[in-house]
Parts: structure tokens; sequence; C-alpha cells
């Protein structure tokens, strides 16, 4: 997708309400132990997060700024 912006094959279109913002969430049974790979995966996200949204999403942030 990230390609099609770019080029122009692809458009954001302005709609009120949107974008449908939405919050991803882990969770997991509190009385249940993580397995060691569990707390590894979550120890990861937490320690790389925002890395990993600059990585793999700045370019859609910088789509959506030239966009207003």
């Amino acid at each position: 997708m990230r390609r099609e912006l770019i080029d122009g094959s692809l458009i954001i279109i302005q709609k009120k309400g949107l974008p449908i913002l939405t919050e991803w969430r882990m969770i997991w049974l509190k009385d249940r132990k993580l397995s060691p790979v569990a707390k590894g995966f979550l120890e990861f996200i937490r320690a790389e997060k925002e890395r990993i949204k600059k990585d793999h999403f700045e370019w859609y942030e910088k789509t959506k700024d030239s966009l207003r």
C-alpha cells in the first residue's frame, strides 16, 4: 500500500470521522503463567515499540501529514 500511495495510484480521501483509529492491546489470563516465549515476546514489544512504529509505520504518518 505504501508504494501505491507514493506513486499516486491509491489516494486517501478525507472524510469527516475518518480514519477510524484503533488501539491494540495484548491480553492474557491473569491466573495463567506466560510461557517463556510469550514473556520474551512481551518484553520485546515493550522494549522495541517506538522502533517498530518508526521502522514500519513512519511512512504512513508522513503520507497522512502531507494530505493535510
